[in-house]
């Protein structure tokens, strides 16, 4: 499975920080509709825990986001 290192790819995981609250929504309120702890957004954003492809769109899905936004996202989360 592909995971994006922060380092390794040089990822702006504030980015995927910044939709998340532009989206009115809270870690916890994510993490919620994730089925995920709250603790395991927070290691993603911050880039302690690496994060998978399948992940990231999951998360931007859960956010939210189209196909069109969550490929948006991803490229400035990449800075592709």
């Amino acid at each position: 499975m592909i995971k994006m290192n922060a380092t390794e790819f040089k990822l702006n995981l504030n980015e995927l920080k910044a939709e998340r609250t532009r989206r009115g929504l809270s870690q916890e309120k994510l993490a919620e509709e994730l089925g995920q702890r709250a603790s395991w957004i927070s290691r993603r954003e911050s880039g302690v825990t690496d994060i998978t492809i399948p992940e990231f769109y999951q998360i931007a899905q859960a956010m939210g986001c189209t196909k069109a936004e969550a490929n948006s996202l991803l490229k400035r989360v990449t800075g592709e």
